[in-house]
């Protein structure tokens, strides 16, 4: 192990598929203190579990916070997979997301989240009647976001009496926060969760959230539906 590099996060499973259980681990350069300290030259290390021989991986983002593995089979293929997840260091809950095969002691990238923040660019508008517009026209996607019930002090920056914007107004779909392993009971495998926060008129203004569920066709992740929620409201005061 590199001078100053700690081990962050680990776990056992077979990701060769030889049968036979492997040590995977992450290693990297805490940067500073804190408890979600900024951690550096994050690398992926595999030691094999059958001769103990150990092959490494650099993510292509490889400095976060909180970095953490998950195993689990992806792809159908009946070996682990490994998944690398980390949050960024910038507000607003993103993270980079990276999912390997290393079947048969080859890596193969099966998930990046910057491939996936690339065709996942939603435009966020404010319309007339406490309304926003949430589209993505590449996918062929188009939500709308009822707000009304944002409460006066909200609406009054946006909006007139008579329910017309004052000015034309927007937001933002953030890039990918979280991605969530989903079991798969039936196939023994596993699907994804992916999800990304709708930002209002300021980064911590939430509106909702786009949420993706992705399932490996053989070659990619295919997004099997997309649907965009809202926090949900008291219903007594």
């Amino acid at each position: 192990m590199n001078s100053g590099n700690v081990i962050l996060d680990s776990r056992r499973g077979d990701v060769t598929g030889d049968g036979v259980p492997d040590l995977v681990y992450i290693t990297g350069r805490i940067t500073d203190a804190g408890e979600a300290p900024l951690t550096e030259n994050i690398t992926l290390v595999i030691e094999d579990g059958r001769d103990g021989s150990i092959r490494a991986i650099k993510p292509e983002h490889n400095a976060g916070r909180n970095p953490r593995l998950f195993l689990g089979d992806f792809d159908g293929d009946r070996a682990d997979d490994i998944k690398i997840s980390m949050e960024a260091d910038v507000s607003g809950g993103m993270g980079s997301h990276y999912i390997y095969s290393f079947r048969d002691y080859v890596f193969r990238e099966l998930f990046n989240s910057d491939a996936y923040n690339d065709a996942h660019q939603y435009k966020v508008y404010y319309n007339d009647f406490y309304r926003v517009a949430v589209g993505n026209i590449r996918l062929n996607k188009l939500f709308m976001l009822d707000i009304k019930n944002r409460g006066d002090a909200y609406l009054s920056q946006l909006y007139r009496d008579n329910g017309k914007l004052i000015a034309p107004a927007k937001g933002a779909a953030l890039p990918l926060g979280a991605l969530l392993p989903v079991a798969d009971e039936r196939r023994g495998t596993y699907d994804l969760l992916a999800r990304q926060r709708i930002a209002g008129i300021s980064d911590t203004d939430t509106l909702g959230y786009i949420e993706s569920l992705l399932h490996w066709n053989g070659q990619a992740f295919d997004v099997l539906y997309t649907v965009a929620s809202v926090p949900g409201m008291s219903i007594t005061a």
